[in-house]
């Protein structure tokens, strides 16, 4: 998770993608690769994408102001997905 943390940090989209993955992969209990997989979807505008990870997120938080933070990426980003 730290590679992908780094690859956030220097704008590596594709990398952070790879390393939340690996990251998911090798222990899927943590919230931070599914926090990390919705910012980079946030940010190319792949709203559904990053509407799915940040749930995934909130569900696996572990503290009361970690999900009122995610809560607030998932309105955010449910706000942007264009109606039918």
């Amino acid at each position: 998770l730290y590679l992908a943390w780094i690859s956030f940090i220097t704008n590596d989209l594709r990398a952070v993608e790879t390393w939340s993955h690996e990251s998911i992969r090798l222990d899927g209990r943590g919230f931070g690769p599914h926090l990390l997989l919705g910012l980079v979807f946030e940010r190319a505008g792949r709203w559904e994408e990053a509407v799915a990870e940040y749930s995934l997120a909130q569900s696996k938080a572990d503290s009361e102001p970690r999900r009122e933070l995610l809560q607030g990426r998932l309105d955010h980003c449910k706000m942007q997905i264009p109606e039918w």
